[in-house]
């Protein structure tokens, strides 16, 4: 197995943080953690394995949020989201789609929206918004005027080349949602249809790729190994708000209770630079309404 010694890393400076101010911390590891421990944690061995089970535990979190606030130019990416999409949204859309006209789905490795923007000029910022939807499957229009939903998610094919669903991708793939096949979005061949599942999607009004069929954005990424997870592409800055981060989230509770709300307060002027900083760190930017400011409102 490989050990992830950059991670391991970040682990030890957290620890180091909380040598500082805390009589109850732990010691720094001697050990590089393997990735399979940081994929998952409850895999952890050894004579140190509740610290290591913990600490490989609260890491993506405090990653993620670290990124979010942050939004550093190594987690930016753009995506061209392809055609709009239909879902059954009985009970699967946490909040009402009110009087948006499209839905698209979000990329695999989507983390946060920065925005919607326009491919042929990226300053650009279009309103939208994303939401999670819940137990939803994705619905298209046949060629024989109905609707259909994916009932067994699958990666489409076309075999048939007329267009409808129910013989395009075989038989127990799709199941008839509604006799009007202005219910569903057009059938596309290669795409990953999904049924009854949970996630992210784009709510917009307008389209913005250059073929003009699509929304184009950006957005943070993350996945586990991906860059975005790799200690290497992050400057000084970054990582001394993310160890700070994590190392806050190791504190104890039971003892030194001051130490949290100290290290998170380090860590909140450290995530949103002042206006002077953020105009001379063009690697970051300053949400306009961050959660910083967002809870006082």
């Amino acid at each position: 197995m490989a050990t992830n010694a950059a991670k391991t890393h970040m682990i030890n400076l957290a620890l180091l943080k909380l040598v500082g101010v805390t009589s109850s911390a732990q010691p720094m590891l001697k050990t590089d953690i393997d990735d399979s421990v940081f994929a998952s944690p409850t895999t952890a061995s050894g004579a140190n394995k509740d610290d290591v089970m913990l600490y490989c535990t609260r890491y993506p979190d405090c990653l993620k949020r670290a990124l979010i606030d942050i939004r550093p130019k190594f987690a930016r990416r753009y995506a061209d989201l392809g055609l709009p999409i239909s879902i059954t949204e009985d009970t699967s859309i946490l909040y009402p789609r009110a009087d948006w006209v499209y839905m698209f789905d979000l990329p695999t490795n989507f983390l946060a929206l920065i925005k919607q923007t326009e491919e042929g000029n990226k300053a650009a910022k279009i309103e939208a918004e994303e939401r999670t939807a819940h137990g939803f499957a994705h619905v298209v229009a046949g060629d024989d005027g109905t609707s259909y939903y994916c009932d067994t998610a699958h990666t489409s094919v076309d075999d048939s080349s007329d267009g409808q669903p129910a013989d395009d991708d075989g038989n127990g793939n799709w199941t008839q949602f509604s006799t009007d096949d202005d219910d569903g979005a057009t059938w596309e061949a290669g795409k990953a249809y999904k049924a009854s599942q949970t996630g992210k999607i784009l709510l917009s009004n307008e389209l913005s790729n250059a073929d003009g069929d699509s929304a184009y954005i950006e957005y943070l990424a993350y996945v586990q190994a991906g860059v975005s997870d790799m200690p290497a592409y992050y400057d000084q800055h970054f990582i001394e708000a993310f160890v700070t981060l994590l190392a806050a989230s190791m504190a104890p509770w039971s003892t030194e209770q001051g130490v949290r709300r100290m290290l998170m307060q380090e860590y909140e002027g450290l995530a949103r630079p002042g206006a002077l900083a953020a105009d001379a760190r063009p690697d970051y930017e300053v949400p306009e309404n961050p959660w910083l400011d967002a809870r006082n409102v």
